[in-house]
Order: structure tokens, then C-alpha cells, then sequence
């Protein structure tokens, strides 16, 4: 009995350890590159739904990353059925997020058919994108001085910036409902 109570103890000693604010998307494939996903303001801010792909709840605020390269190609899908409003960021990092205003911010709004898309505060582009209720799919390509968002293999912003280059991308939740990221994969 007693070896019993040992052994569970250190089984939840051990399972505490294991930290929950980090998660990973591709980990056993092996012809997609391995993803690291880092929930920044709470454990429970996402829910994998499978190898590839997550919910974003409520008001989450989750940075992915490949750890390889600065210089990427993700490649991702969003549900729009629920109407979501998020934000994806680029060239920022989890540790001075809240204080770098100076990194680039595309704010998705399908309930109002907008894509603004900031760098700090300054408007770069704004336009109107109808999501149609389905399934989109998002290509990002960051690349040296250049970025490049298409939506459905519609360009919807090239840029060139001075901004450093950075391995994450950032996702924000801005309602209540979850917001689906499917098929996530990076290319070099």
C-alpha cells in the first residue's frame, strides 16, 4: 500500500513538471517540419485538435515558431463559421510583445469583411476580404526585408520593411469564440 502511495506521488511530481504553457504541432512527421507553440497568457488557451491543428480560445494569445530559421513560409488554414476576429503578428517575440508597438499586426475581422493590416500604430493597408463563412487558407511568407500574405492565393499584402527578422508568429483571439488553425505547416 504504502509503495502504491510512493508511486503515485512521484508520478504527479513529475507530471507537474512538465510545462504546460508549450505545446508542439508536426512532432511525429516526418515530412513536415516540428512547430513550437508557446501559450502566452494561460495553459488552457488552446486545445489541439489533432498533430496539426488547434482551437484558439477565448481571448487567447498564442506565439508559434519555427526554431530553425528566422526567414519562413507558414502555411495554415482558419475555420470561418463562428465569425472569429484575430490578429496575427510578425517580426516580434514573445518576450517584448507587449512592449514592441513596432511589429507588424494584421487584424482579420470577418464579421465586417475587413483586413487592417499596422505596423506600430501607422495604417500600412486596408481592405475588404469576404470570408464566406468557410474554411481560407493563409500563406505567410517572411522573408529578409520582404512580407507577403495571401488569403486563398489571392496576394492581399506585400511589404518591405527594416523590421528584424523573427521566428514567430503570433495569434490573438479577440471574441469569445474559438477560432480554428488548421493544417499548420512551415517550409523553409
Amino acid at each position: 500500500m504504502i509503495k502504491n502511495i510512493v508511486y503515485l506521488l512521484i508520478v504527479y511530481l513529475l507530471s507537474s513538471c512538465i510545462a504546460k504553457d508549450k505545446f508542439f504541432l508536426n512532432q511525429y512527421s516526418k515530412f513536415e517540419e516540428t512547430v513550437y507553440g508557446l501559450k502566452m497568457n494561460g495553459a488552457y488557451s488552446i486545445e489541439k485538435i489533432n498533430e496539426n491543428s488547434f482551437y484558439l480560445l477565448d481571448t487567447a494569445l498564442v506565439a508559434i515558431a519555427y526554431a530553425e530559421e528566422t526567414q519562413f513560409e507558414f502555411d495554415f488554414g482558419v475555420n470561418f463559421r463562428n465569425n472569429p476576429i484575430f490578429d496575427l503578428y510578425l517580426r516580434t517575440t514573445p518576450k517584448d510583445f507587449k512592449d514592441n508597438s513596432e511589429n507588424i499586426r494584421i487584424e482579420i475581422n470577418s464579421q465586417s469583411s475587413k483586413v487592417n493590416i499596422y505596423q506600430g500604430d501607422k495604417i500600412l493597408k486596408e481592405l475588404s476580404y469576404n470570408f464566406n463563412s468557410e474554411l481560407k487558407r493563409f500563406v505567410i511568407k517572411n522573408y529578409e526585408k520582404k512580407i507577403k500574405v495571401s488569403v486563398d492565393c489571392d496576394d492581399i499584402f506585400v511589404y518591405k520593411t527594416e523590421l528584424p527578422l523573427t521566428e514567430y508568429l503570433i495569434f490573438r483571439n479577440n471574441t469569445k469564440d474559438s477560432v480554428e488553425i488548421s493544417s499548420l505547416t512551415v517550409r523553409k
